[in-house]
Formats: C-alpha cells, structure tokens, sequence
C-alpha cells in the first residue's frame, strides 16, 4: 500500500501518517525531512538540502513497495500523486488552522513539542501564511484516488476503515 498525505500547514498530517504507518506497520516519510536537513547552527534550526539531494531522496521512497508520504504539496514531489493508491486530502477550514499552527508554536516555544526548526516569530508568521496555500489544484488529476478528509470526524471514520496490522 502507497498512501500519500496531503494538507496544509498544522493539517494533521504528520499525526495521521504516524497512525497509518503504526496501524498498517508500514513505514511513513515526512516530505519536509526530504527537503530539509536538521542545523543547529543555522538561524532556523535546518539547512535546505540541494535539489538533487532531496531528488535522490524522493526517488528512494518512490521506490519501496510500501510507504506513507506525507508533504504540504510541493511541486518537486508531484510524482508522488501519480505512484499511489491512495491520497487522502486533509481539508481544513482555514480558521481551524490558524489555532493550530498558534498552539503549536506556543507549545514549541516553551519546549512541550519538539520541532525540526526554530520556533521563532519570523517562522509563526509564515506558517499563519502557509495555512492559506492548499494543493487543491495539485491533486485535481487524481480525484479518483483521493479521500478528502475535512475534519477529526472524517479523520477517525477513515482510520477505523483501516485494517489493523
């Protein structure tokens, strides 16, 4: 099973991609990961990987027989939508998503939630401005295998669907 979960920013979907790969026991790669490096040195925590890094990367993950992808739409990884079975669409009301990426940041702020870059105010200001940026229009070529989840709801409804392993 190839499942590839996509959303915006504080969509849930590294949460749902930890449920999936933990329940179906197969393994789950976060897109950011692919494009960023961890830095500690670096004024935001990590280092953009060089485009033939993050190709490399990809290609790798494309290449196993069983994988979760999880990523905010980017294009590079647009290769992803067609080789599998399914996309499950995190839809959120924008609203919602405001409240998340600002809770988040304030539980990263004081060290509650780890994060793979510095919670700074400069990074809170363009993650409120991600929210606003869907990949809606990325996966209209893929309606056919795409599961829209709009809500905890539809998100509990669908893990339960789900074979344990």
């Amino acid at each position: 099973m190839k499942i590839y979960i996509i959303g915006a920013v504080a969509s849930g979907k590294t949460t749902l991609a930890k449920t999936l790969s933990d329940r179906l026991d197969v393994p789950y790669y976060s897109l950011d990961n692919v494009v960023h490096l961890p830095d500690a040195q670096s004024p935001t925590g990590n280092t953009k990987r060089s485009v033939t890094e993050q190709a490399q990367l990809f290609a790798h993950i494309l290449q196993q027989d069983r994988y979760i992808i999880e990523d905010v739409g980017r294009p590079q990884f647009t290769k992803g939508l067609h080789e599998v079975d399914h996309i499950l669409f995190l839809d959120f009301p924008v609203y919602q998503l405001y409240k998340r990426v600002i809770f988040r940041w304030l539980k990263q702020r004081v060290g509650l939630e780890k994060s793979n870059y510095k919670p700074t105010l400069s990074m809170l200001l363009k993650m409120l401005k991600w929210t606003n940026t869907s990949p809606k229009t990325l996966i209209q070529p893929f309606l056919s295998k795409t599961i829209t989840l709009r809500n905890r709801i539809d998100i509990q409804n669908y893990i339960n669907t789900i074979k344990i392993k």
